[in-house]
């Protein structure tokens, strides 16, 4: 997996890439992987997280051993408000002509069964995992489409065909969409939430909007993809006694996030524009059609969360995407 061989020859535009939600677990394995494709050549990376103190430290750290890269953190205390994820956007768009690579993994375990809402009136968990990463991608497309006509305007691509194109991967749970409920896409109701309602709907909700996003602009890639259960520190704001057993079940069920990263790298790196619903071998998990994808444990959690099942339908695509304008319009004031 080479960087350079996929986009083309030496001494063109470098490349630009922004990780969401990278100050810790698979973010920045991702991260991390990505900076040592970028090689001799180098190219430009922007993160964000919510920690302060550990964004400087990794930050230091990629100075003495990736010199040659110019990455910037931008701190963000709290991406479930779609104010903070516009300001993150717009950050990166003041600064830079062109993107090529889009990672958005920003998210927290929570397994209550009662919403928690933002002081924009959206649930916690619905934003972070859905409205934040999809108001990110939305509004840097511009920047996306200019890497995009910059290498079909380079002859030897043209040629060859021999680039990635720019692309959006979002880190979440392919093959565990489940029936949603159209008449309150953001679980505002109490009568309607559930924390299996919340995954399966935000999980349907990334897919759509992936799907829609494919239609919209087939030349570029639109990746949801499923990491497995990875071991990361995603436990660390949950209660002692989850804290304690999760790394046991760990040992038998979870993948190892340096793994991981290599098939997250892979899918940023493949010459494959369009839809892509995958674990991160690359392998489909697109339960479009009702099928159930992976091993038993994987089964099993579907299962246990009601997913699967005739959960997909013709427009449910662009109607999810109408719903996202939506709430960012009311949230945010913009016409």
């Amino acid at each position: 997996m080479d960087i350079r061989s996929t986009y083309g020859e030496k001494g063109r535009k470098k490349q630009v890439a922004l990780f969401v939600g990278a100050t810790s677990g698979l973010g920045l394995e991702a991260m991390k992987k990505w900076i040592f494709l970028l090689g001799e050549e180098g190219g430009k990376i922007y993160f964000v997280g919510r920690n302060k103190e550990v964004g400087e430290e990794i930050i230091e750290d990629f100075r003495r051993h990736h010199a040659h890269v110019p990455v910037t953190f931008i701190h963000s205390p709290d991406l479930s408000l779609l104010s903070e994820s516009a300001r993150v956007a717009d950050i990166v768009a003041s600064k830079e002509s062109h993107l090529n690579l889009i990672v958005l993994s920003q998210g927290e375990l929570d397994l209550s069964d009662a919403p928690t809402l933002t002081p924009e009136g959206l649930d916690r968990k619905l934003s972070l995992n859905v409205y934040s990463r999809y108001l990110i991608a939305r509004r840097l497309i511009p920047l996306l489409l200019k890497s995009y006509e910059y290498e079909q305007s380079t002859e030897v691509n043209r040629r060859a065909m021999a680039f990635s194109p720019p692309r959006v991967i979002s880190i979440f749970s392919p093959g565990f969409e489940g029936p949603i409920n159209e008449d309150d896409l953001s679980l505002s109701k109490p009568e309607n939430y559930s924390m299996k309602q919340c995954i399966i709907q935000s999980a349907a909700m990334n897919s759509l909007m992936m799907e829609q996003l494919s239609n919209m602009y087939p030349g570029l890639g639109w990746i949801h993809v499923y990491p497995g259960i990875v071991r990361t520190n995603i436990t660390r704001n949950m209660p002692e006694w989850i804290k304690t057993t999760a790394p046991v079940v760990g040992l038998f069920v979870a993948e190892k996030a340096a793994e991981v990263k290599e098939g997250i790298a892979y899918l940023a790196t493949r010459k494959r524009a369009g839809l892509q619903l995958v674990d991160w071998h690359g392998m489909s998990w697109d339960s479009r059609d009702g099928e159930s994808h992976g091993n038993l444990w994987d089964v099993g959690l579907g299962k246990y969360l009601g997913t699967g099942g005739k959960w997909w339908r013709e427009g449910l695509a662009e109607k999810i995407w109408q719903h996202q304008e939506e709430v960012e319009k009311r949230v945010l004031g913009e016409q």
